[in-house]
């Protein structure tokens, strides 16, 4: 990720912070945010919960679930993995599985990286939907991605966040609508991945 152009994006409603790269887009409503890419077709799609008394494991068991029952085209690829950034706190964990498959009669086979995170107050959920050939090019900086996440809350009290660019209001950056959050697609071939992720 040294070599672009890079943006802070934050969003209260999911108490998150993270880094993208500056000439991704981005739509969001209070409940969920979306950051992709049109030329390469990479989507991101964050939503979440309270943390309340529900476990990181117990979240990701319903999220796999989730994956399993609205992408049956997708097969896993490999085990569920940790993920640790390097400025993250102890109290914020991460798992991630990953699925390789061909969606709704597409020609070429898509990849689907499943990222759930435990911060102090939250549950989150990060789904990267890509086709297999992108992602694995831009695979280092999609990981860079997920490590930039943190805890919203937390910000205050990290010198490290200094340098970065102010954060965004939680208002629409592009003229585009985000979602409700109970919309089925942005566009037609990627729907199902979203009310899965977009699924509590």
């Amino acid at each position: 990720g040294a070599a672009i152009r890079k943006k802070h994006v934050t969003h209260s409603g999911l108490g998150i912070e993270m880094m993208m790269p500056e000439y991704w887009q981005e739509a969001r409503n209070d409940k969920a945010l979306k950051l992709f890419e049109a030329h390469s077709g990479i989507t991101v799609e964050i939503n979440g919960r309270r943390r309340d008394d529900m476990s990181l494991e117990s979240w990701m068991d319903a999220r796999l679930a989730l994956v399993t029952q609205q992408l049956p085209g997708l097969e896993g690829v490999g085990d569920r993995h940790d993920l640790k950034g390097a400025t993250w706190p102890t109290s914020m964990r991460a798992q991630c599985c990953e699925f390789n498959g061909r969606m709704n009669g597409d020609e070429e086979e898509s990849h689907y990286l499943i990222c759930c995170f435990e911060t102090e107050k939250r549950l989150l959920v990060v789904g990267i939907l890509a086709k297999q050939s992108v992602f694995a090019t831009q695979r280092a900086l999609l990981i860079w991605m997920l490590e930039s996440v943190g805890s919203f809350e937390l910000q205050s009290t990290r010198k490290s966040h200094a340098t970065l660019s102010a954060p965004q209001p939680d208002t629409f950056h592009e003229t585009r609508a985000a979602p409700s959050i109970f919309s089925i697609s942005f566009s037609g071939r990627i729907g199902r991945a979203r009310l899965m992720v977009y699924s509590l």
